[in-house]
């Protein structure tokens, strides 16, 4: 679980960062992150996006990621 791990980092460290998580996922670990990066975003599986407490659409975030667009098409 990782809370907006990669806020406040340089870009160097941002990529460290995102390749350490996204590596433990891909040797089989569930990893559940909350990001306000959309690079960040684009690069997981699955991206739900969240408005207050509930799903909303994705649609600024969405034009640069088709994995998003499947998940909130636009209304």
């Amino acid at each position: 679980l990782a809370d907006e791990p990669t806020a406040q980092q340089d870009p160097i460290n941002r990529a460290l960062v995102m390749d350490r998580i996204l590596g433990a996922a891909q040797d089989g670990a569930t990893v559940l992150v909350a990001t306000h990066d959309p690079e960040f975003a684009a690069r997981c599986d699955r991206s739900i996006v969240l408005r207050g407490n509930a799903p909303a659409d994705a649609s600024p975030v969405v034009r640069h990621n088709p994995k998003l667009a499947e998940i909130f098409p636009r209304r």
